[in-house]
């Protein structure tokens, strides 16, 4: 139990964190449709950013907004072990360009 609640306190922390990035820019708001609605079936959602992320099409701070919306589906279906490790991810790739800004 004490477990699950140090789990979950990371998690919301990564959540605030992550609230504080922007969208994906203009550019590629088309291109990322379902994988970033919240309404859209998480399912769908996590299949959707997995196409994206695995395309190459992306990089940078859009690459990150992909991860961080996969891992709001993940975190939906109750998969937190992902959703955790997309958002490290996410960090990971925002600590990376901000360093490079």
């Amino acid at each position: 139990m004490r477990r699950l609640r140090h789990r979950q306190f990371i998690f919301v922390l990564l959540a605030a964190v992550a609230s504080s990035i922007g969208t994906a820019s203009a550019q590629t708001a088309d291109e990322v449709g379902i994988c970033r609605s919240p309404f859209a079936v998480p399912a769908s959602r996590i299949a959707d950013c997995t196409e994206l992320i695995n395309s190459g099409k992306f990089s940078g701070y859009d690459l990150a907004y992909l991860y961080r919306c996969r891992s709001d589906a993940y975190v939906a279906i109750g998969d937190t072990e992902r959703g955790l490790k997309d958002y490290k991810q996410m960090i990971s790739i925002n600590a990376r360009e901000q360093s490079a800004d």
